[in-house]
């Protein structure tokens, strides 16, 4: 499984100020953030995280998905 590396880029958009979360995003990409066969671990900002599709988006933030085969 390849990382998903993403860089960020000045942008204007109808949305600045609205939040999103890591679940939004992935459904705008039509994907899943779980896969079978495998253990998801997350890591925001250096520090383990439970909230998975619930994270809200931050500027900036370094987000970490670990996936362990099972």
């Amino acid at each position: 499984i390849l990382p998903i590396i993403s860089q960020g880029f000045p942008c204007e958009s109808k949305f600045a100020g609205k939040q999103f979360t890591l679940q939004q995003f992935m459904d705008i990409w039509d994907k899943n953030l779980e896969i079978d066969g495998y253990e998801l671990e997350m890591v925001v900002a250096g520090l383990p995280s439970t909230q998975l599709e619930d994270l809200i988006l931050v500027d900036e933030q370094q987000i970490i998905l670990n996936y362990i085969k099972q």
